[in-house]
């Protein structure tokens, strides 16, 4: 088979000195539109990003506001053009394992969609379990691969659970078609948690 293509260079550092201020303007009003404004912008932006999926005659409501989220706090995370968030790439997220003193042979690392990761990830076992999918496709397929595997004992975490209908549909989906009863505990304003008891 042919190699694949390079990646593509990263954006010239006048093209982001330019565009940053105009980025950071436009982060800082567009979680407030009105959500038809955030939808009109969405279908906008998203032909010009590799960051996440886009189908924009379909996106959902959950699906604009989380890219929202991602553009109004993405000048925080990294220049514009590299991506949604800070360690898009393998190399700054092993980069923070290793600053931190977590970087070890245990870290296992599967870049990609978790449809495409998780059904052959190399793990047999689980004792915690953290989602971070936003959206129903993504946190459905990460309970769908991985909650199987995690032991009894073993602890659930799902980020934005109360900021997404979409997480928190596709959560309460998978607990009520597989019998889980275990109770959910509010973490915070966004998140819950629920221990394995079966």
């Amino acid at each position: 088979p042919p190699p694949p293509p390079p990646p593509p260079p990263p954006p010239s550092p006048l093209r982001v000195a330019l565009v940053r201020p105009w980025y950071v303007a436009l982060g800082a009003v567009a979680y407030r539109l009105p959500l038809s404004s955030q939808r009109w912008l969405y279908g906008k932006l998203m032909p010009h990003q590799t960051a996440f999926p886009s189908n924009v005659g379909h996106a959902s409501d959950d699906t604009v506001r989380s890219f929202m989220f991602y553009l109004t706090h993405g000048h925080h995370l990294r220049p514009p053009g590299l991506g949604a968030c800070a360690g898009g790439t393998l190399p700054h997220v092993r980069s923070n394992f290793a600053r931190l003193g977590l970087l070890d042979e245990q870290v296992v690392f599967l870049p990609g969609f978790f449809s495409e990761t998780l059904p052959t990830a190399p793990f047999a076992t689980l004792a915690l379990l953290r989602l971070d999918g936003d959206l129903y496709p993504s946190t459905r397929d990460a309970l769908t691969h991985c909650y199987p595997r995690l032991a009894v004992g073993g602890f659930c975490i799902v980020d934005d659970y109360y900021a997404f209908e979409e997480c928190r549909r596709a959560v309460d989906d998978y607990r009520s078609e597989h019998g889980i009863t275990d109770e959910l505990v509010r973490i915070d304003r966004l998140s819950v948690l629920w221990r394995r008891c079966q």
